[in-house]
């Protein structure tokens, strides 16, 4: 997925910090993950949900 700025919410800094995910895992997700849903009619924004495996290590990313 192509993004030209990305900005991280409070609660997803929070959570990284909490399950020891780096913005660099994160960054990793967006670039090379899979996209394992798709909620179109979100509100505010479109979201997805991102998997994709660092380290052995699943990690999930909402991207809105």
């Amino acid at each position: 997925m192509e993004c030209n700025k990305i900005i991280f919410s409070g609660h997803a800094v929070r959570r990284m910090f909490e399950r020891s995910i780096s913005r660099t895992d994160v960054l990793a997700v967006i670039a090379s993950g899979k996209i394992i849903a798709r909620y179109p009619d979100d509100a505010p924004f479109p979201i997805c949900l991102m998997l994709s495996f660092i380290r052995n290590r699943a990690i999930h990313v909402v991207i809105g």
